[in-house]
């Protein structure tokens, strides 16, 4: 009788085996891609440092900020003749938005300045361009892109 049903467990123990890291790994649809608030790259966002710049787009790159996260939009906007590099946010929640934006757009940006690893940029929480406007974040950083908030 044991052998029976080892035989019969057998089969049932390797496909729990096999689909066990799936369930015990982050899973693709699951998660911001380390953009949700709270984790380490949202926590550099300081609420003392807002400014405005405005300027002209000189180009649109994508960027993982941190090893580790899914890749963001970033725009490189020539302000009075210097170049500020901005983040705007994820490439998944970008690419739904109805602002189209492009290299020689003239830009208005709200977010918070920001240096991380020797590096200083524009964590941006609010993207105007002629009379459109993309809400990035809130006054205190949350992303929109992210659904749940803290009591």
């Amino acid at each position: 009788m044991k052998g029976r049903i080892g035989r019969k467990l057998w089969p049932l123990l390797l496909v729990a085996a096999w689909l066990a890291p799936a369930w015990s790994s982050d899973t693709p649809w699951r998660g911001s891609g380390g953009w949700g608030a709270g984790l380490p790259y949202q926590q550099l966002f300081n609420q003392r440092n807002i400014e405005t710049i405005s300027g002209v787009i000189r180009s649109i790159d994508r960027l993982a900020p941190r090893q580790g996260m899914s890749e963001g939009f970033t725009l490189s906007v020539t302000v009075q003749n210097r170049q500020v590099t901005v983040h705007l946010g994820p490439v998944w929640f970008l690419e739904r938005q109805d602002l189209p934006l492009g290299v020689g757009d003239k830009v208005e940006i709200n977010g918070s300045r920001v240096k991380s690893k020797g590096k200083s940029f524009l964590i941006a929480t609010r993207l105007s361009k002629r009379d459109q406007a993309l809400e990035l974040r809130d006054a205190q950083g949350f992303p929109r892109w992210s659904g749940w908030h803290k009591r």
